[in-house]
């Protein structure tokens, strides 16, 4: 199994977001001593909407090259090759 405390990004979510090491049963945050606390389950969806957002963004230009094709072909059909 692949350790993964020592990841950059899991440094940076755990400044961030307190958390707590061992897991607990399906729930995203924990509350000890009166503070709320995350679990590794609320860090690994995280990870997994970090990922989400950078294919969409990673998209991006090419749903703008489809739609610039697109335009291009209305003005000929309907301007004229002005």
């Amino acid at each position: 199994m692949t350790d993964f405390s020592d990841s950059t990004m899991l440094k940076i979510l755990r400044k961030i977001v307190f958390s707590v090491d061992e897991s607990q049963t399906g729930k995203f945050f924990v509350k000890r001593n009166g503070k709320i606390l995350a679990t590794p389950l609320l860090i690994a969806l995280c990870f997994i909407e970090l990922s989400d957002v950078a294919f969409a963004v990673d998209s991006v230009p090419a749903v703008f090259g489809n739609y610039a094709r697109l335009f291009y072909c209305i003005h000929i059909q309907y301007l004229g090759p002005f």
